[in-house]
């Protein structure tokens, strides 16, 4: 990837509220009111292909051509068929946010 950072250790303070079999995805602090996420929400999944096409060296020593252009398909693809989704978890995302700032 082009930002090259990974969560490895969370300090006692954060917990874990998202994560898949990759990664955290998402921590929170409630005594420091910090939330933190390893991806953005808010960019669409095409944005980010073309940030990936930006990048390209970056991601052409890791992946085949072949398999770099399939994942840029799969990126349009998958923000054809889960924009509403996408939506939602922004959404989401933002009130969880919201609450946590105003239970604090």
């Amino acid at each position: 990837a082009h930002h090259f950072d990974e969560t490895v250790r969370l300090p006692r303070e954060f917990e874990i509220v998202a994560e898949n079999t990759t990664t955290l995805q998402a921590v929170v602090s409630k005594d420091r009111r910090i939330t933190c996420t390893q991806y953005h929400p808010e960019l669409p999944y095409d944005y980010i292909g073309k940030l990936m096409q930006h990048w390209a060296p970056n991601y052409t020593s890791i992946f085949t051509e072949d398999d770099f252009l399939n994942l840029l398909a799969g990126l349009k693809k998958k923000e054809k068929e889960e924009k509403c989704f996408r939506k939602i978890e922004f959404r989401n995302w933002l009130e969880f946010v919201r609450k946590e700032t105003e239970d604090s």
